[in-house]
């Protein structure tokens, strides 16, 4: 009893220690507001908005932090749990149930906050916003719009941003397409918070970082640069992931120099740039096109101010600089790029080999080829990937098709009887050889390395490939395509999941397409494609690859080569009808076509209907044009669409000035 006699009696001497130091800074308020003049109200006002200046309205509130624990718990965006109790102040029921109507807006809201005394809004505000987070978010969102609107009330900072935080979360997380209304609304918030938080003094205001990442995720280009702008006034800080979610933004839109801006900010930061999210961002920033025909030099340009900054490239960026080099025909970039790579201590991968193959087949630089092959072997990254040897067979077979014949800049399928000899030297060195000892195309006989995997089905494409068209007045090619279907439908080992790709049939019908005097063949092109269709039975269930976009273009091609352009049109026609896109190699195949037939009409059509899909004219392009025999009547014929498409404000039209230089020029493309 005693002890507890002694606790009452310090209770009581520090609630009058409490009384005589409230009553002392009364009595200093009060002298103050003599020698200033003033009513001790203005001064209590006065006192009360210095308080608020210096920040201490962010200061803790116990019936929001335990509340809004509860709700980040109990929320399953985007529904929340609304079967969590809160334990808000029961003096703000009424309150509560006013904010709560059906009908409640923006001008209610606001309405609703002016009748609430001054001295109890915001602890009104915190059990109202509590309450609608947890029973309707929509009307919490206007409710906390109209308090941010309002001009005699400031929200305290954590409840106004912890509050932006859910309603983020549940109108803006695992969402592909938020509702655009709640997103402008979350939107002009973040603004706002911006600009009506000021401070005085050298504290600057802080949106949290989840609203920032959210808002740059689904927000449009106004509204970022809108968003961007508020932050940028007021010094907020924005972390590093948000900066390169921005800077890829601005990639997606063609802004190049504001993307170099944001990584210029990240650098100045003293963020660190080899990082591989930040190198993962200037490797796309690097491969993108940006529309623009220079766009190797913009790489470049790109590249120079990258180093400026002191990014220092990986691998992965070394491998894009290399390969931007070898599609833009700087060879001599790639292999100097690769020696710089090396000297740096990075040891080249699979993707490193792979763009040095493709640019010694560009190049058709067979010496080049052979040191990387020799490079590639001596670390054992060739013998262990498969899409690598397949890069190193493609490069094979096109080197070898021009050292064949040197006359043709570029000939894919010619008759070269040497050409499949060296590339089964390599394919043996890697694959296991059966399949084609199955198909009837090596001598059973031979004895083949069983202890090496079998190939990918792009590998046997092209050895295929090389094979019929070496041999396409042998009387055994419709024999290996039907030995092929009956050793799928057993479901031979070997040979059945290659029937998962295009890659087999596609071979077939390239071949076969372009082979004349051999109606029996373009007829079975047909067969191939039912077969795709509507596979045959087999012994065990298979996923037979349907035809594809390549697939139906190589067969449109094989008809124009065969001089039947209406059967081709059709085709595409059936491509359109299932929601296919053609690709530039195929409309490259079309184009050179109809060149050949010496259909300028359909030939001038089908270039303006790629560009109109997209497409820019390449060298394949101006390859195939080069078919036309009467140049005049060519370019008379662009001329024609040229001045059509201007005339009604078409790109293409302006694009076409470009396709008729390389045409009529002194460097055009030969026949």
């Amino acid at each position: 009893m005693e002890a507890r006699k002694d606790w009452t009696e310090a209770s009581i001497d520090r609630v009058e220690a409490t009384k005589d130091w409230r009553k002392a800074r009364m009595d200093d308020e009060w002298h103050e507001s003599v020698s200033l003049g003033k009513h001790r109200k203005d001064v209590r006002n006065r006192s009360r908005r210095s308080v608020r200046q210096i920040g201490l309205t962010h200061a803790f509130s116990a019936v929001w932090t335990v509340n809004y624990a509860i709700l980040r718990a109990a929320v399953n965006y985007p529904e929340p749990d609304k079967s969590v109790e809160l334990q808000l102040d029961v003096r703000t029921k009424g309150w509560i149930q006013n904010f709560g109507g059906a009908s409640i807006d923006k001008a209610s809201a606001t309405k609703e906050l002016k009748r609430i005394p001054s001295w109890r809004r915001e602890d009104v505000f915190q059990n109202v916003m509590l309450r609608m987070l947890k029973d309707s978010p929509e009307h919490a969102l206007v409710i906390l719009d109209a308090a941010m609107s309002f001009p005699l009330f400031t929200p305290s900072d954590f409840a106004l941003t912890e509050s932006l935080v859910l309603l983020s979360s549940i109108f803006l997380a695992k969402v592909d397409t938020p509702d655009p209304l709640k997103l402008d609304t979350i939107h002009r918030l973040a603004c706002k918070y911006f600009q009506q938080y000021q401070m005085s003094d050298a504290r600057s205001p802080q949106v949290p970082q989840a609203i920032n990442y959210l808002l740059v995720k689904h927000c449009d280009e106004p509204q970022i640069d809108q968003l961007l702008k508020a932050i940028g006034t007021h010094n907020a800080f924005l972390t590093v992931n948000t900066q390169l979610q921005i800077m890829t933004k601005f990639i997606e839109w063609g802004r190049i120099t504001a993307a170099l801006d944001v990584l210029r900010g990240i650098a100045i930061s003293g963020h660190d740039l080899t990082a591989d999210r930040v190198q993962s961002v200037c490797v796309r920033l690097l491969r993108t096109r940006f529309g623009h025909d220079d766009w190797y030099n913009v790489h470049l340009n790109i590249m120079a101010q990258m180093l400026e900054m002191g990014v220092r490239p990986n691998l992965i960026l070394y491998n894009t600089i290399l390969l931007n080099a070898a599609e833009a025909g700087d060879f001599k970039m790639v292999w100097h790029g690769y020696d710089l790579a090396k000297e740096n201590g990075l040891k080249p991968d699979t993707h490193t080999y792979a763009i040095l193959f493709k640019a010694a087949r560009l190049s058709n630089d067979s010496d080049a080829l052979d040191q990387i092959t020799h490079e590639a072997n001596e670390t054992g990254i060739l013998a262990e990937d498969q899409r690598l040897v397949t890069e190193l067979l493609y490069a094979i077979h096109a080197i070898e098709h021009v050292k064949s014949h040197p006359e043709a800049r570029r000939v894919r399928y010619p008759q070269a009887p040497g050409v499949f000899t060296t590339l089964l030297q390599t394919f043996k060195k890697y694959f296991d050889t059966r399949i084609f000892q199955e198909l009837g195309i090596l001598e059973v006989g031979l004895d083949p390395d069983i202890a090496k995997p079998p190939p990918s089905s792009r590998a046997v494409g092209i050895m295929l490939l090389e094979y019929l068209s070496r041999n396409r007045n042998s009387p055994r090619l419709s024999y290996i395509y039907t030995r092929y279907l009956s050793l799928i439908c057993q479901n031979h080992p070997i040979i059945a999941p290659l029937a998962e790709t295009d890659h087999i049939p596609n071979a077939f019908l390239t071949a076969w397409g372009r082979i004349h005097g051999r109606p029996d063949l373009l007829s079975l092109c047909c067969v191939v494609i039912q077969n795709m269709l509507e596979p045959p039975p087999t012994a065990v269930p298979l996923q037979i690859a349907k035809p594809t976009v390549q697939t139906w273009g190589i067969l449109s091609a094989a008809y124009i080569h065969h001089g039947q352009p209406a059967a081709a049109e059709k085709i595409l026609a059936v491509m359109k009808q299932k929601g296919m896109v053609l690709n530039q190699i195929t409309w490259n195949s079309i184009i050179r076509g109809y060149a050949a037939l010496q259909d300028i009409e359909r030939t001038v059509d089908a270039v303006r209907r790629m560009e109109m899909e997209g497409f820019e004219t390449d060298g394949f392009t101006l390859e195939g044009l080069g078919k036309v025999r009467d140049r005049g009547a060519l370019m008379e014929a662009l001329r024609k669409t040229m001045a059509e498409d201007v005339e009604e404000g078409n790109r293409e039209g302006r694009d076409r000035e470009e396709v008729m230089d390389g045409v009529g020029g002194d460097e055009g493309v030969r026949e």
